[in-house]
Formats: structure tokens, sequence, C-alpha cells
């Protein structure tokens, strides 16, 4: 859809949805008169609007209405503290996105007060595709179990029919604002990212591709352990070899640390989490995310990572030491972020390796680690 034709469906849309539904078609047929194309473009939105799992589409994630769903949505959705869900009690809410809301909840029979983190799924997050996606990231906690991915503790379904789970409760950091604030030198950092490489090894020996890996579902607690957590996308990949992959009718994704082959809506195997390492580490290393998108239309996304490579973390900090370790570093990183899966490292395993034989293989000189050029 051309952008002023979008612009202009987009606010008619936004008048028809304050009427009620009876309304609906005649309002559609007055606001776009003898224009067809424009009523075509407005039913075929209000249309969407109204299919179950609509927050998934992405011509309405561009819309200004994507907005304005999540917020209706979470102003309908508002549990309030104190609130029992199976037998926890509801503290506060930590998180919401267009699937479910997840609080801080605590055991609500009294004695045992260790918090958990709560999963709910939402009643406006209408479909099967949502209720199965819900349940699918709560049967692949379940197959889990590493020092440095979330806990799935417990289950159920609340009286009203939504779905819930309860998880260990992190109370952590993004791993890339915990390595800012702590200024960390190089060694720490690296050692951080390996505890991140080395859970995404193991899901994908369990045949699980996380294929949301971004600070924010990274944590670290104050005591410097790292959790991986929100399996909310992840997919169980069709086949146990390294070349298993997996696809979805919606292409669900973080634009910023979206892997080429997600934004194209392709299969998605291992190289897609490696891929997204790649990102993390760079941004770890570089100080800034690698992609920077003038807007978040779907033609400047493409732009950016189809077309576009961004200097190496080198460029951006300086990265010091005796052998040159800004130079090592950036054909890592950017090995894991090539656009084609088959020129990135064969697999997690693999980087492993050679951010390990990086880091036997110098002595670090740290001192001017947060320096910039």
């Amino acid at each position: 859809m051309e952008p002023e034709l979008r612009r202009r469906a987009d606010a008619i849309l936004s008048e028809i949805l304050e009427l009620p539904d009876a309304q609906h078609q005649a309002a559609l047929a007055s606001r776009c008169g003898e224009d067809a194309e424009l009523h075509t473009a407005v039913e075929r939105l209000l249309r969407l609007s109204r299919e179950d799992g609509f927050l998934e589409h992405d011509s309405l994630r561009e819309s200004p209405l994507w907005g304005r769903a999540l917020k209706d949505l979470k102003r309908r959705d508002v549990l309030e503290p104190g609130t029992l869900i199976g037998p926890y009690r509801l503290l506060e809410e930590l998180g919401h996105g267009g699937m479910a809301v997840v609080y801080r909840a605590e055991w609500a029979g009294g004695g045992y007060k260790r918090p958990v983190a709560l999963k709910v799924i939402r009643r406006g997050a209408r479909g099967a595709d949502l209720k199965v996606r819900f349940a699918q990231e709560r049967r692949i906690l379940a197959t889990i179990d590493h020092p440095n991915i979330v806990r799935l503790l417990n289950g159920g379904i609340t009286a009203d029919e939504r779905l819930w789970f309860a998880m260990e409760y992190v109370p952590g950091r993004p791993i890339t604002a915990y390595c800012e604030s702590r200024r960390l030198d190089l060694d720490a950092v690296l050692g951080l990212f390996l505890s991140v490489a080395e859970a995404v090894a193991y899901a994908h020996r369990q045949r699980i591709i996380h294929r949301d890996l971004k600070p924010d579902n990274i944590l670290v607690t104050h005591d410097g352990v790292v959790k991986l957590l929100d399996f909310g996308i992840a997919k169980f990949t069709l086949t146990g070899g390294a070349g298993a992959v997996t696809s979805d009718r919606l292409r669900l994704m973080t634009p910023e640390y979206a892997s080429p082959e997600q934004v194209r809506g392709d299969p998605v195997g291992p190289a897609s989490d490696v891929y997204q390492l790649g990102l993390l580490l760079y941004e770890l290393l570089a100080g800034r995310q690698a992609h920077g998108f003038r807007s978040d239309r779907l033609e400047e996304i493409h732009r950016v990572v189809f077309e576009q490579l961004p200097p190496p973390p080198s460029a951006i900090r300086k990265l010091v030491g005796p052998d040159l370790p800004g130079r090592r570093l950036d054909a890592i990183v950017m090995r894991c972020m090539n656009k084609k899966p088959a020129e990135r490292f064969s697999s997690a395993g693999e980087l492993i390796m050679e951010i390990k034989t990086y880091r036997t293989g110098r002595s670090l000189d740290t001192g001017q680690w947060h320096q910039k050029v």
C-alpha cells in the first residue's frame, strides 16, 4: 500500500473504530465516497482488525492502530495486586506484550514467600494460534534444565479459561545495561556473552530455536548470573539435525534483532540465533545497536537488514590490547552477522569455541575499554 493511501486509510479506520459495529459499513461508504481504492484499503484493514491474532499482522504493525490496540488490550487486561491466579497472589506488573502480561507474584498459602514471574495470556489475545504458541512456550520451558535459562515452576488455567504459567523470578538487568553500569572489562563481558551462547547452544541441542535473542530477554542478576528468558516466539525444529528449520505463517520478530531470514519470512534454523548472538555481541562491544532504522516501516527495515552492513565494533568503541583485539573480534562478530546463513558460524557451539580460543590466546589490556573513538 502506498504511504499516502495508507495514511488516509489509517485515519478513516481510526474514526470508524470509534463507532458501534453496526455503523461500520455505513461509515465506510460515507468516508470513502467514490474512491474505490481507498474503500478497498480501509475495508481490508477493518477486516484484519477483527481477525484472531490481528496484532501479529505485519501490515497492522506499521499502523497507528498497533499502538492503540496494545493500549486497549492493556487497559482491558489489568489485574490488580492481590488477584489470585492458581495458588499465587499478584504483586505487580513486570511487563506486557500482544500475547500476555507478566506479573511478579507470590505463593498465596503463606509461609513460602519467594516471588515468581507469572505469565498470563491476555483476554484480548484471541484465536487458536496465540493459545497454541502460549502453550508451546510452556512446553518448551518444561523441557529445559539449564542454569542460565529461566525455570518453569507451575502452570494452569484460570476460571475464565486463560492459560498461565509461573517461572523463576529473575531480579536482574538487561545484559547490556549490566555491563555498562559496572564498567566491566573485556574479559568479563566476553564471559557473560559465553554464558548466553552456551544457553543457546543447549537449547539448540533440545531442538529449540529461540528467535528473539535481545538484551531485554537476557538478564544478569546482581551476583552476575545470566538468565535467558522469554521463549514466546521460540519453536521446536522439525528434525534434530543441524540444518533443521521451522517457519510460521506470521513473521514474529523484534526488527532491531531480527535475522534477514526472519524479516524475509523464510524458514529459520540455528543460524538465525547465531545471527542474533552476533547482534548482541556487537552491541556489547560497540556500545550501540548494530542496526538503526529511520522508521518502523517494513521498507526501511528491509533496506537496513538486507542492504546495509554496520561498521565493525572497533570503529565505534576502541578495543585496545597488544594483539589488536578489535580486529580479531570484528571478524568474529561480522561473520555471525553475515546476510547469508551458510556463511555464518555453523552453530552456537562453533561460535563458543572461537570466543574461548580468543580469550585464552591473548592477555587483555582493558584500561581504555570504555574510551569512545
